[in-house]
């Protein structure tokens, strides 16, 4: 029973930013160790919330485990999913495009339109030609608008607005921000929505108001246990618009805005940054 429980919840935990929570029912739940589905569907959820929380580790073991075990359970479907992760933790090696690929081509085979726009997403992040990439982001856009995708619509939209600000078409960036981050912010989706909240300060930053930059970065960075692993993967990001907000504000005023973000709630954030 905790086991089915915990297997159908993961996905709750994971949307709504309960990450720490859902990792310790998830792992508390792999206890029995006989393997059935209920083992596997945890195996997968532990999965997430280990890598969603900055253990690539632990993911990894879960993640292969996980493959195993749904391999020989004949689950297409997990087998795919459990690829998809593997993926996402293979860092720079040369399988990872083909884990990607694979498990796209399975899902899509399967009728799962949404994992197939999810792991193309991660796809296109490990290409090296930056047009390459933005060709599959819109392509992702495309499917996901004619699918009535809304989520995978914002992740694209996200994905794009970068794209948009490293060829400074800030004003670009921020229509592209606004659409994605409304639809996160309804979804209930914590984990993105506090990922476009460092967007938007990197491209406010860029477009001459580093006071609400700075206060959306302290907004993020209050929520360390909510974000968990988005931390590191928006630290190179949130760096650099650090840099271009202590180049236009002084230690007095930045120390001010900070001490508005950290006050506010991820609502209040998400407000501050659609009124811009």
């Amino acid at each position: 029973m905790e086991q089915r429980l915990a297997g159908a919840l993961w996905r709750f935990w994971y949307l709504q930013g309960h990450l720490l929570e859902g990792r310790r029912r998830l792992e508390r739940a792999l206890a029995d160790g006989k393997p059935s589905s209920g083992r596997a569907k945890v195996l997968l959820g532990s999965a997430v919330m280990a890598l969603n929380t900055a253990d690539a580790a632990v993911a990894r073991l879960r993640a292969e485990e996980g493959l195993a075990l749904y391999r020989d359970l004949g689950d297409a479907w997990g087998e795919a999913y459990c690829s998809f992760l593997l993926g996402h933790l293979a860092g720079d090696d040369p399988q990872r495009r083909k884990l990607y690929e694979g498990a796209i081509l399975t899902f899509r085979e399967l009728g799962d339109e949404h994992s197939a726009l999810l792991a193309s997403r991660h796809l296109a992040l490990t290409r090296d030609d930056p047009e390459e990439a933005r060709a599959l982001h819109e392509e992702n856009l495309a499917r996901a608008r004619a699918s009535g995708n809304k989520r995978i619509a914002a992740t694209a939209l996200g994905a794009l607005a970068e794209h948009a600000m490293a060829e400074k078409r800030v004003e670009e960036a921020l229509s592209l921000l606004r659409e994605g981050l409304a639809i996160h912010s309804e979804a209930g989706d914590v984990l993105d929505t506090a990922v476009d909240l460092c967007r938007f300060a990197a491209a406010l930053a860029s477009a001459g108001q580093p006071a609400t930059a700075a206060t959306l970065l302290a907004s993020f960075d209050a929520m360390s246990e909510t974000v968990g692993g988005r931390r590191a993967l928006m630290a190179s990001l949130n760096e650099q618009t650090l840099a271009l907000i202590h180049a236009q504000l002084d230690d007095a005023a930045f120390a001010e805005a900070q001490a508005r973000g950290v006050a506010l709630t991820l609502d209040e954030a998400v407000a501050v940054a659609l009124l811009r």
